[in-house]
Order: C-alpha cells, then sequence, then structure tokens
C-alpha cells in the first residue's frame, strides 16, 4: 500500500503521519489549555480587581457618612449648648426681675 506523499521513503512517511496525527494536537491542546488558564486568570484577576475596587468604594463612602454623622453629631451638641445657655440667660434675667419684684413689693409693703 503507497500513500502520495511528497516523501519516497516509508521511515519518513511514518515520522510525518505520527507527527502529524500525535504532536499537532497534542500541541494545540496545550496551547489551547494555556490560553484558557490565562483567560480563566484574567478573569479572576479582573474579579479580585473589581471586588477590592468596590471595597475601597464602599470604605470611602462608609467614612464619608462617618463624618457626617460626626458633624451631626457635633451640630446636635452645639445647638444643645446654645439652647442651654439660652435656657440660663433667660432664667437668671427671670430669677433677677422675680427679685428685682420682689424687693420693690417688700419695699412697697413696708411703705404702707
Amino acid at each position: 500500500m503507497k500513500l502520495k506523499t511528497r516523501f519516497q521513503k516509508p521511515c519518513m512517511e511514518l515520522r510525518i503521519r505520527c507527527w502529524r496525527l500525535h504532536m499537532k494536537p497534542k500541541d494545540k491542546v496545550v496551547e489551547t489549555t494555556q490560553q484558557a488558564k490565562g483567560a480563566v486568570d484574567g478573569a479572576l484577576g479582573n474579579k479580585k480587581e473589581e471586588v477590592a475596587q468596590k471595597g475601597r468604594h464602599l470604605k470611602e463612602s462608609a467614612k464619608e457618612y462617618l463624618d457626617k454623622a460626626k458633624d451631626s453629631v457635633g451640630t446636635a451638641k452645639d445647638t444643645a449648648e446654645m439652647a442651654r445657655c439660652h435656657i440660663l440667660n433667660n432664667c437668671t434675667e427671670k430669677i433677677k426681675m422675680a427679685r428685682e419684684n420682689a424687693e420693690e413689693a417688700k419695699e412697697a409693703r413696708e411703705k404702707t
């Protein structure tokens, strides 16, 4: 049985056939496997970076909310302090006025 090839020697023909049948598919499988592995690694790397970015974004958002909360607490404390001072000032003024009125009333009673 003679095959039509460009080589005339059967051993060369056999080598070529073996190379074509066995080596090329293996090389293709290895290359395809490496490409798939590279694609998976790339996808995982992208996913890790994406998750890290989301984590950083959430961390920054949390910091902003914490700062806003601290500002709100500070504002509330300032408002409470102002209200307390206002109440104290009003109360002390009213107490002074009441004392003055009591003294005037006492003097008026003594005069009559």
